[in-house]
């Protein structure tokens, strides 16, 4: 029996996400094919998800909050060194 006889529609159509990303393997990556060429619902979501995917890329990368909590810790470090104060502990 072949990877396609035993996938599903349903587990195909969930395999469509990693199909978009390129990460299936060959056998894998073949079934979703094949599942494309008859199902035309399957198809919808693949314009679908590659639309998503494009949109995700153009945003804007956000700065995570870690980030901004560790500039915020050092401009108070370098406040505290300045005016000479003791640092409060909570």
């Amino acid at each position: 029996m072949t990877e396609q006889n035993k996938l599903s529609d349903h587990e195909l159509m969930k395999l469509l996400p990693f199909y978009v990303n390129q990460t299936l393997g060959q056998s894998e990556r073949a079934s979703v094919e094949t599942y494309l060429q008859r199902s035309e619902e399957a198809r919808k979501e693949l314009v679908y998800l590659k639309e998503l995917r494009q949109s995700l890329k153009q945003q804007p990368q956000a700065t995570s909050p870690g980030e901004l909590g560790l500039k915020r810790l050092q401009r108070q470090i370098k406040h505290l060194k300045t005016s000479g104060k003791e640092p409060e502990i909570d």
